[in-house]
């Protein structure tokens, strides 16, 4: 229940870096179900919209984020604005704001993440998890070849007061482990292939766990003032608790120098 918010969370960043010299460098940036770990650039803001349709049910999510250099390269902040779509009708979920420090930089990368959770949501529509959270993510980066990326991510999170429908309050815990291959076919065209594995635990009940498979790609376009526009279209194949979760992937990123 809880997937849709953590692909909000972990999926919409695309940061590509800047051709230098008319030169187009390789996109560095997020998968679909995967995080990178590459903050951004200093003086450039980013912002994202990501959108995952289930097509058995026709509920959707959306997510618009933004995404700021703070300080310097090695800090990031950034929040998440989730709408969901349900069967009531369509409302706006958990918000997010995020921090990530850049611990390593290069063919290697790591960026550890803290997220604090609103519960601006509302769990009895199935929009919230009705209580306040934090999640920590660990997302790390792999540049195997001038053609191969892969992108590697663990992260775990906990509700302290979290409500569903029928049963009350109780604590919400819930961890991800995920892993993606970009194929570079050209600097800006890429394809993308991505697993994640999801679980959580109501109340110190066991856990259950389901999986996401996506494919997709993704292409960039580089415009006029230094603006950069990355579209991606992908589609998802879940598992487990995560069966209805199956459906179309999009995300499209527009980022710009701010001074």
């Amino acid at each position: 229940r809880w997937a849709p918010t953590l692909l909000l969370l972990i999926a919409p960043g695309v940061w590509a870096q800047q051709p230098r010299g008319g030169e187009a460098l390789p996109l560095a940036d997020n998968s679909f179900l995967v995080e990178e770990a590459y903050n951004q650039e200093r003086g450039v803001v980013q912002h994202i919209a990501f959108f995952h349709l289930r097509h058995r049910s026709a509920n959707w999510a959306l997510g618009v984020t933004q995404e700021w250099p703070a300080w310097s390269e090695r800090h990031q902040l950034s929040y998440t604005v989730p709408l969901l779509s349900r069967g009531a009708g369509t409302s706006l979920g958990d918000l997010a704001v995020h921090y990530r420090y850049q611990a390593l930089a290069g063919d290697a990368a790591l960026a550890p993440r803290i997220s604090l959770l609103l519960p601006t949501g509302s769990a009895q529509t199935g929009t919230g998890a009705g209580g306040a959270g934090v999640q920590l993510a660990l997302p790390a980066s792999f540049r195997l070849s001038p053609r191969f990326t892969t992108h590697l991510n663990v992260g775990a999170g906990v509700i302290p007061e979290a409500e569903a429908p029928g049963l009350g309050s109780g604590q919400l815990r819930n961890g991800f482990l995920g892993a993606s291959v970009i194929v570079f076919l050209r600097p800006r065209l890429n394809l993308l292939a991505e697993f994640l594995a999801v679980g959580e635990s109501w109340d110190g009940s066991p856990w259950q766990g389901g999986t996401l498979g996506a494919l997709g790609v993704r292409w960039g376009h580089d415009l006029p003032g230094g603006v950069q526009l990355v579209p991606g279209l992908g589609w998802a194949v879940g598992g487990g608790v995560e069966r209805s979760a199956s459906g179309p992937l999009a995300y499209l990123s527009l980022e710009h120098r701010f001074r």
